[in-house]
């Protein structure tokens, strides 16, 4: 049965029920292979300070709306606080 269910959680055991329906249960760990949205816009203001969220939405494929979402998200949590003026000013990343 293993070999046909190789995510199981290790050190678990799967569980086979038979009443009128046979039903198994099998516990897995579900592996964080996706980073998100908002890990790709501090990793791209780690490279560039004075990014603007047009230049980051291009970059990632995401809209500007979401962009935008994402930066006053991270503002709000207190993670990143924007210095200077929309145009001219750059973004201060306080904790990751």
């Amino acid at each position: 049965m293993y070999k046909y269910c190789p995510i199981y959680l290790k050190g678990s055991t799967p569980i086979i029920e038979e009443n009128d329906i046979f039903r198994q249960t099998v516990q897995y760990e579900k592996e964080k292979t996706e980073v998100t949205n908002a890990e790709k816009v501090l990793a791209l203001l780690q490279e560039n300070p004075k990014m603007t969220a047009k230049e980051m939405a291009g970059i990632t494929s995401l809209s500007l709306r979401t962009i935008r979402n994402i930066l006053a998200d991270l503002t709000n949590k207190n993670i990143i606080e924007r210095q200077g003026a929309d145009k001219k000013g750059s973004w201060i990343i306080k904790e990751i």
